[in-house]
């Protein structure tokens, strides 16, 4: 955007829970084309709800333009960047959950195969309208979280660390209440072995790993782990790989000076070529196109 060079940084103002659950209301930016939060990678899963103005997000490969009374979802790993597009007064509640929150729930292998909705980079729903929010069980969940954060107690980091389990809870609820419901049924038995995959991807994205590395971590066989793992991701372990590095690369693209071969590497990639044609793939540019258009 033209303005992109002018920053107000998300803050955490209110950080309250200590327990794997970060709730504040960022600083609010007054102006359309205020970049609230560069280019950023964690992870953290996590939800914006926009309590006031209206911004323009990237996600991934995706653009959204979200609105008053919104929800998006930021996934595990995913990149994102943020942009005020009201003149007035632009302000959201943010609601970080860390992946160990996730594992806690999961008491089953099915529940795990549910909750991979949140973690998973697929094509899943990430953005929630006001309309459909409207009288549901998620919009009590947000509305919850804010009072407690609006005047804590002493308990308030058990009450914040409930508020979100419901709001994921509800989350899933309204998928089914609107046709959106992700299936992982055919690989039930192996999606906790395939989280403990992506995360281990997650964590070693830059390294030389390999899909035989990664299925001896989680104690499977080479041709059973990469047939589970397209199953449940929908993508290969390289394409899988090639995903992560890509948004850490863009990250670098975006916030250093750095030349795209030293982000290349950096990012886990060892060949150029291949990396500038992977990004190509995902992004539609070359990394040389993508930081001249910034």
């Amino acid at each position: 955007m033209e303005t992109s060079e002018r920053y107000h940084i998300e803050t955490d103002t209110k950080d309250i829970s200590k327990s794997g659950v970060e709730v504040f209301i960022t600083p609010a930016s007054i102006g359309a084309g205020i970049c609230t939060t560069q280019a950023h990678i964690h992870q953290a899963v996590e939800f914006l709800y926009i309590t006031d103005g209206s911004f323009k997000v990237f996600v991934d490969d995706d653009e959204f333009d979200i609105f008053k009374g919104d929800l998006i979802m930021f996934r595990s790993n995913s990149i994102h960047r943020i942009f005020t597009t009201d003149n007035g007064r632009n302000e959201y509640l943010v609601i970080k959950i860390k992946p160990d929150i996730f594992t806690e729930l999961s008491s089953t292998d099915e529940s795990t195969a549910r909750i991979m909705r949140f973690i998973l980079h697929d094509k899943a729903k990430i953005v929630w309208r006001c309309d459909e929010l409207k009288n549901s069980s998620v919009l009590d969940s947000i509305r919850t979280i804010n009072s407690e954060l609006s005047a804590p107690l002493s308990v308030s980091d058990v009450a914040l660390k409930i508020s979100v389990v419901s709001l994921l809870i509800n989350i899933l609820r309204l998928d089914d209440e609107l046709g959106d419901s992700d299936s992982y049924a055919g690989c039930v038995s192996v999606s906790r072995q395939i989280y403990k995959a992506i995360t281990y991807i997650n964590r070693n994205y830059e390294r030389n790993i390999s899909a035989a590395d990664c299925a001896a971590h989680v104690n499977m066989s080479y041709s059973y782990f990469s047939r589970s793992f397209k199953d449940v991701t929908k993508k290969s372990f390289r394409q899988y790989l090639n995903v992560i590095r890509i948004n850490h690369a863009e990250k670098e693209l975006t916030l250093t000076d750095r030349s795209v071969t030293e982000i290349c590497f950096s990012c886990g990639f060892s060949d150029v070529s291949y990396f500038i044609a992977q990004y190509k793939v995902l992004r539609g540019k070359t990394p040389h196109k993508f930081r001249k258009e910034l």
